[in-house]
């Protein structure tokens, strides 16, 4: 029986039993064993199958009909090995009965149950041999398509790729070694042509004073500039006037202070721990006169959203960043209103010319404050720099 890659050779004796089986394999690109009719006839004699009249008798099953000519050729009496055979043949390839068989192979027929059923109780000679009865009996039980061992012992396709991603991250990781590995050298030798890796004890100590002193310094300069940070412009405060009454608002100021003093309410009483900061409170009071055309820009201003609002166009317009509303940063107002007891409106232009005040009806107190904590970045530092 020719196979792609071998020759599979059954010797059967005249019972009809199986006494040798032999796989030839095929050399080169020829499709059949090098010395197939010595190689026969050789195992014929080992099994004294071989009289002085009698030949063996070679059947040879396959579906090529060239290889099954070749080896006609090969066991023919004129050919170099001169041995006599009795060679009959049959060709799978148009035989009928094999035509639901995949690739017409004698071997898949005990998988096809009709064709099983027909051999077994056809009583053919070789169906009443031992070796037949035998082999037929666990044979038939048999599934050559199971692959689930074959499957566990072999690598499939998703773990060849896991094989190559592991390559790869193999190789990414020594690249990485080696580029650590590197680097740390470089560093090494960058450390040890440093002059610092040449100094003496003597000089390692001198340089560790002089150090010491820089950084003292540092934190002195550090805290000079944070105390002499500017916290409050007399300008700013003129323009917070003017943007709260603006020029023809309708107000009358008679009278404006403001004042920067550090919040006292934040210091430490007793054995408490001292802050390193302070706060500091901002306020600013107003009193005058009001027409009824400024009394929106008060009730604007008595709101915390309105307030926020001020100071924020304030710290817009000037550029000063103590104006902005921040977490840090209280804003309060105390608003009084009142009837301007002297207000005439009967009065003529020459009254308001000799008494102004006779041209606003009402009266106005206002105390604005700002309250800043010891965590803004304004606050005042304690500790003194030298």
């Amino acid at each position: 029986m020719p196979y792609l890659k071998f020759t599979a050779v059954f010797l059967l004796n005249a019972a009809g039993d199986l006494v040798t089986a032999r796989s030839l394999s095929h050399r080169s690109d020829i499709p059949i064993p090098v010395g197939l009719g010595e190689i026969l006839w050789n195992m014929s004699v080992r099994a004294e199958m071989v009289g002085i009249d009698e030949s063996p008798s070679v059947f040879v099953v396959g579906s090529n009909a060239q290889i099954i000519k070749a080896i006609k050729n090969e066991l023919d009496p004129a050919s170099p090995h001169g041995r006599t055979f009795r060679v009959d043949s049959i060709d799978l390839s148009d035989h009928k009965d094999l035509a639901s068989i995949p690739g017409r192979r004698l071997e898949f027929l005990i998988y096809d149950s009709a064709s099983a059923k027909q051999m077994a109780a056809s009583g053919s000679f070789f169906s009443k041999s031992a070796t037949f009865g035998h082999l037929w009996s666990w044979a038939a039980k048999q599934s050559y398509f199971n692959t689930a061992k074959i499957d566990a012992l072999y690598p499939s396709l998703g773990d060849f790729r896991l094989m190559k991603l592991a390559r790869w991250g193999i190789g990414m990781m020594l690249a990485v070694i080696l580029s650590l590995a590197g680097y740390g050298g470089y560093l090494l030798f960058t450390a040890m042509n440093h002059p610092s890796w040449k100094l003496t004890p003597e000089q390692v100590k001198k340089a560790e004073e002089t150090n010491a002193k820089l950084i003292v310094e540092s934190r002195q300069i550090e805290q000079t500039t944070h105390l002499l940070k500017p916290r409050s412009h007399g300008w700013a405060n003129l323009e917070f006037l003017y943007q709260l009454f603006p020029e023809d608002s309708g107000v009358r100021l008679e009278r404006f202070s403001y004042q920067l003093d550090s919040d006292k309410s934040a210091r430490p009483s007793g054995k408490g721990p001292t802050p390193t900061h302070l706060g500091m409170l901002r306020t600013w009071t107003l009193k005058g006169l009001i027409q009824s055309k400024g009394l929106a820009l008060l009730s604007d201003l008595n709101s915390q959203r309105g307030l926020t609002t001020f100071f924020e166009k304030v710290a817009k317009n000037t550029g000063d960043t103590s104006f902005l509303p921040d977490s840090t940063r209280l804003l309060t107002v105390t608003l009084t209103q009142s009837r301007n007891s002297r207000f005439d409106p009967q009065a003529s232009s020459s009254d308001v010319v000799r008494d102004p005040t006779v041209a606003f009806p009402f009266s106005f107190e206002a105390t604005i404050t700002q309250a800043i904590s010891e965590k803004d970045p304004l606050a005042l530092p304690v500790d003194k720099p030298f």
